[in-house]
């Protein structure tokens, strides 16, 4: 290969090499993104859940809540 055409070739082989990366960037941010607002999204949901046991009240066997004091 030629001198005056490595450079110009190395040149553009470094562009398409950042521009791969910039793409590569954007497209894990969005992933990330989506992944962060479903996680709070759970969170949010798993709050209000009627199901989860709290420390302060407690059901028994029938189903009456009791409070957790003596």
């Amino acid at each position: 290969m030629c001198r005056s055409t490595a450079g110009p070739l190395l040149a553009m082989v470094g562009v398409a090499g950042t521009a791969a990366g910039v793409v590569l960037a954007i497209v894990r941010e969005r992933v990330d993104r989506r992944a962060d607002a479903r996680a709070a999204r759970l969170a949010a949901e798993g709050q209000n859940a009627p199901d989860v046991v709290r420390p302060d009240s407690v059901e028994d066997e029938s189903g009456k809540s009791k409070s957790g004091d003596v």
